[in-house]
């Protein structure tokens, strides 16, 4: 964040390009869906953008962890692909992945077709399963077992206990994760901005976090020493 005072200005229609930047799939409606909406909902209304005056001011240069494994790729003399043998495999891992379950995957592997004309690295789901564990992921889950006492109690009068698992992962890492994941680097806001309905910016739009007024407050105030 950094230091600046905003001047009022006439809200600027928001163009093509800008507005693929900062898409979600909450924007994204058909004729369908805008049939059921009303009138006055923000979804049927135009978008005129008030973009906060300043560039952002970057305060330090990190390395995100994807940037990381990629270094150490290069390091090691490994390709793009790794850790696939080539890019057509990276799309059949995908595909796979993406469309059939394990079972079938080993069924698909073990196929005469498959071994002799796939060239594949990996033989097995299991040597596959090897591959996959080799990616960059997310933050690490946690796994924390709490007692719960209940409101029931047993024939000697003392409540019921029950020990379950709760599953979490740091909030901080996974922004961090989110921050420095280059899938996402088009869809991420760094400044404020104010949105309107209307040219004349008396319909004030409320879509996203950028658009309220936390952000631009904080946007606008001195960076601490």
């Amino acid at each position: 964040m950094f230091a600046g005072h905003t001047e009022v200005s006439t809200p600027i229609q928001d163009d093509p390009m800008s507005r693929q930047r900062h898409t979600t799939v909450e924007d994204i409606f058909d004729e369908e869906v805008s049939e059921l909406t009303s009138p006055g909902d923000p979804r049927n209304l135009a978008r005129f953008v008030e973009r906060f005056p300043m560039e952002p001011h970057r305060l330090q240069k990190g390395t995100t962890q994807f940037e990381q494994w990629q270094s150490e790729n290069v390091r090691a003399g490994r390709d793009e692909w790794y850790p696939f043998a080539s890019e057509s495999e990276w799309e059949t891992v995908g595909w796979l992945v993406a469309n059939v379950g394990q079972s079938a995957i080993e069924e698909y592997l073990k196929l005469d077709i498959t071994k002799k004309q796939s060239n594949l690295s990996f033989s097995s789901k299991y040597k596959l399963n090897k591959k996959l564990n080799e990616l960059p992921t997310g933050p690490d889950w946690e796994c924390e077992t709490i007692s719960i006492t209940g409101d029931r109690v047993d024939k000697h009068g003392h409540a019921f206990v029950e020990e379950v698992e709760l599953w979490r992962r740091d909030p901080v890492e996974c922004v961090c994760e989110l921050i420095g994941n280059p899938a996402f680097k088009d869809y991420l806001a760094y400044l404020p901005e104010h949105v309107y309905g209307d040219a004349s910016g008396e319909n004030r739009l409320y879509d996203e976090m950028w658009t309220a007024e936390w952000w631009w407050k904080i946007q606008d105030e001195p960076l601490n020493p």
